[in-house]
C-alpha cells in the first residue's frame, strides 16, 4: 500500500503552488543567480541541480565529522573557508532549480516541490552541525540544544503556516538573508580561525559564541512568532506539533541524562545528525500534507521509535549502567541509522509514487512533459 491515497493524489492535481516574498537579498543575488542560469543546460531536470546543491551540505557535514565531531572548532580553517563556499554552493543551486522548473514547465509539479523541499530540510541540518562547530558551539552543549531546537522549530513552523494558509511566505530578514550572514561568518572564521569566537566581551562575560547563539535563538523566536501570527487567524490543529514536540522532548529527556558522554566521547555532530533525521522527515511530511489539503498530520509515525528507543537506554542506562553490553556510541549510531533510513525511505517513496502516478522522470526531462499543467 502507497503513502498517498487515490484522494491524496486527486488532490495533488489541483496544487498551485504560491508564495510573497519581502525579501532585500533575494533582490541582490538575483543578478548572480541570472547569470548563472545562463550555463544550465536546457534539459537539465530541476532535481538534478537540487541534489547537486545538497552535495555543497554532504561535503561540509563530513569534513566536520572527520576533523571536529565535538564541534568545539579543532577542523583547520580551510574548513570553514570550504563551509562558507558550501552555504554559497547550495544557495546558489537552490535558486537555479526553481528557474529551470519554471523554464521546463515544472514550476507546479508535486515532485519537484517535495524534492526541493526535502534535501532543503537536511541540509538545513548539515550546514547547522558544520556552522556550530567553526562557532565553538559544542563548548556549551546546551546552549548549542536549544539553538538547534529554535532553528528546526522555525522551519517547522513556516511549513506549519503553508500548511493552514496555502502559501509560502519571505520575511524581509529569511533564508537567503541568514545563508548570506551565515556564509560571511563561515569566511570570516575561515581567515581568523575558530578561537576567535571563544574571546569574551565585556557585557556580562559572554563569549562571542554565546551571543551568535543567543542572537540566532532571537532571530529564529521572532519569526517564530510572525507565523504564529498568521496561523492563528485560520482554523488550525495544535495537533499538527504533536509529532515534533513529542520528539524534542525524548531527545531532551535523553540528552539530560547522557550529556557528559556526548560531549566527551565526540558524539555531538551524531546526535546533531540523529534530530535532524527526526525532524526533516516530520518537515517532508506536513509538506505533503500541505499539498494535499490535509491539515492534520497524523502522531503516529515509525520516525518515533528509535527516538523511544534511545531515550529510554539513556534513562535505563544511568540507572543499571547498560554501558556493559551496549555502550552511548553504539547505541547512538545505530538509532541514528535507523532515522536517517526512515527519513530516506519516506522521501524516496512518495517521489516514486508520485512519478508512477504522473508518468514523468524524478531525474530526466521528456520533450512530451515539458508543460506539467497539460499532463495532469
Amino acid at each position: 500500500m502507497g503513502l498517498l491515497t487515490q484522494k491524496d493524489l486527486k488532490a495533488l492535481d489541483k496544487h498551485k503552488y504560491a508564495s510573497t516574498s519581502d525579501s532585500l537579498a533575494c533582490l541582490l543575488c538575483a543578478p548572480w543567480w541570472n547569470f548563472a542560469f545562463r550555463f544550465v543546460p536546457a534539459n537539465t531536470s530541476p532535481n538534478s541541480l537540487t541534489c547537486i546543491g545538497l552535495l555543497g551540505s554532504v561535503v561540509c557535514c563530513a569534513l566536520t565529522a572527520v576533523y571536529s565531531p565535538k564541534l568545539t572548532g579543532e577542523a583547520p580553517n580551510w574548513v570553514y573557508l570550504l563551509t562558507g563556499f558550501g552555504i554559497f554552493w547550495h544557495q546558489t543551486f537552490d535558486a537555479l532549480d526553481g528557474k529551470q522548473c519554471r523554464r521546463v514547465g515544472r514550476n507546479n509539479g508535486p515532485i519537484e516541490l517535495i524534492f526541493d523541499h526535502g534535501c532543503d530540510a537536511l541540509s538545513s541540518t548539515l550546514f547547522y552541525v558544520a556552522v556550530s562547530n567553526g562557532l565553538q558551539q559544542g563548548s556549551n552543549i546546551n546552549l548549542w540544544l536549544v539553538t538547534f531546537y529554535a532553528g528546526h522549530l522555525l522551519f517547522y513552523s513556516f511549513q506549519w503556516r503553508l500548511l493552514v494558509t496555502g502559501s509560502v511566505h519571505f520575511g524581509r530578514f529569511d533564508l537567503t538573508e541568514t545563508q548570506l550572514a551565515t556564509m560571511l561568518t563561515m569566511l570570516m572564521t575561515g581567515v581568523v580561525g575558530s578561537k576567535f569566537w571563544a574571546s569574551e566581551i565585556g557585557i556580562f562575560s559572554l563569549k562571542l559564541r554565546d551571543v551568535m547563539s543567543l542572537s540566532a535563538i532571537f532571530v529564529a523566536i521572532a519569526n517564530l512568532i510572525e507565523n504564529l501570527k498568521a496561523i492563528q487567524k485560520h482554523s488550525f490543529s495544535l495537533g499538527t506539533l504533536s509529532p515534533i514536540v513529542f520528539g524534542q522532548v525524548l531527545f531532551a529527556i535523553g540528552f539530560a541524562f547522557i550529556s557528559e558522554s556526548i560531549q566527551n566521547d565526540g558524539l555531538l555532530i551524531y546526535y546533531g545528525l540523529f534530530i535532524g533525521f527526526f525532524i526533516a522527515k516530520q518537515n517532508n511530511r506536513i509538506m505533503v500534507a500541505a499539498m494535499v489539503g490535509n491539515h492534520k498530520v497524523s502522531f503516529r509515525d515509525n520516525s518515533a521509535i528509535p527516538v523511544i528507543a534511545f531515550a529510554c537506554y539513556a534513562a535505563v542506562g544511568t540507572v543499571y549502567n547498560t554501558a556493559n553490553f551496549l555502550n552511548t556510541r553504539t547505541m547512538l549510531f545505530i538509532c541514528c541509522a535507523i532515522s536517517g533510513l526512515d527519513m530516506t525511505q519516506h522521501f524516496c517513496r512518495i517521489c516514486l509514487e508520485l512519478a508512477r502516478h504522473y508518468d514523468i522522470g524524478i531525474f530526466n526531462i521528456k520533450t512530451e512533459d515539458r508543460n506539467f499543467d497539460k499532463i495532469r
